[in-house]
């Protein structure tokens, strides 16, 4: 599978197969599951998680290798402590969750002045569909609201503190769904060629995938 870099915003950047031109619409498989591309896509359970306001204990990711905690990041300051869902999520935890098969590129792509870290899977072999997961120093939310790429039609009740990212001009369907920590931005991507796929199923199934991943190693 050839890697293929598609950007979004200023260094936004994912990488996907070889995006082939076979078949019809069909049905999209996510990890764990089919999803039907005509219908919305299931979510985890929303009991997973209490989203009250009032809570003191940070909120994040619990992997072996440490807590993701989500916050603001200042891109200036943070030096090489950037999370990588690559090398610091296991292939084990990966697979409790129902990913299984991923593709592990260069440990680190830049992009202008940007850096970001990412492993892919595919999703639908018969539709061209690739996944991901990145970490990285990219624009943040503000910034990203600011360039109006932000789409917030696109949420998720289990992690609110989610966003859906999408380019203006795109050769695919393609959307990012990704959440601000204190170590830089960790998000899901979802990529396919724009007749085998919408971008608003691309964002169903990658806000999906970062549901799935917090049903299993999500904190508070």
């Amino acid at each position: 599978m050839g890697a293929k870099k598609i950007w979004v915003g200023l260094a936004l950047l994912v990488t996907g197969g070889a995006l082939a031109s076979c078949g019809g619409m069909g049905s999209v498989t996510s990890p764990g599951g089919d999803a039907d591309t005509e219908t919305e896509v299931r979510r985890v359970d929303d009991t997973v998680t209490d989203t009250d306001s009032t809570r003191s204990e940070p909120r994040g990711f619990q992997f072996e290798s440490g807590f993701l905690e989500f916050g603001e990041f200042d891109p200036y300051t943070l030096g090489d402590d950037i999370f990588n869902p690559c090398t610091e999520i296991t292939e084990e935890e990966f697979a409790e969750a129902g990913f299984e098969g991923l593709n592990y590129g260069s440990d680190s792509d830049t992009v202008g002045n940007r850096r970001v870290r990412m492993c892919h899977f595919e999703v639908s072999s018969t539709n061209a569909v690739v996944g991901g997961f990145y970490g990285g120093i990219t624009n943040d939310r503000q910034e990203l609201s600011e360039g109006e790429l932000v789409m917030t039609k696109h949420e998720s009740a289990i992690i609110p503190e989610l966003y859906a990212v999408a380019p203006k001009k795109r050769e695919h369907a393609t959307c990012f769904c990704q959440i601000d920590t204190v170590r830089g931005v960790f998000g899901t991507s979802v990529t396919g060629p724009s007749g085998r796929i919408s971008q608003d199923q691309a964002c169903a199934l990658a806000i999906n995938h970062a549901e799935r991943l917090y049903g299993h190693y999500g904190a508070v």
